[in-house]
């Protein structure tokens, strides 16, 4: 276990890796999915590798976990990008750590998946 001290606030890692499974894994084996909803349920975080840069696959490999996946309020793409004047800190060129959005909501998301090209 790390710990970190940043402007009087302590932090405590339990783990410093981001566990991975790989996109053909999770599309080509129900062992796969299994293997990709256990990690979520355990650490709550899992990237999964090697989605083909093409419109749709993100969905594609989240409706192997439900099917029935809906947009947020932006939609089922939205670009998140830095943006001279952001309206909120996802558009900002600051750091975001790990956290949950909109957890204001009536009803939050139970998942959220982000797809980073860069």
């Amino acid at each position: 276990m790390k710990k970190a001290i940043t402007a009087g606030h302590t932090y405590v890692a339990l783990q410093t890796t981001i566990p991975r499974v790989t996109f053909e894994e999770v599309m080509e084996s129900d062992q796969g999915v299994l293997r990709w909803v256990t990690i979520l349920n355990q650490r709550g975080i899992c990237i999964v590798e090697g989605l083909p840069l093409e419109l749709g696959m993100g969905r594609k490999v989240c409706e192997r976990i439900s099917r029935s996946v809906i947009p947020t309020i932006y939609g089922f793409v939205d670009d998140v990008k830095s943006r001279p004047v952001p309206i909120n800190a996802a558009y900002s060129t600051g750091e975001l750590k790990l956290h949950q959005d909109l957890v204001y909501y009536s009803s939050p998301p139970g998942m959220q998946a982000l797809f980073c090209l860069k």
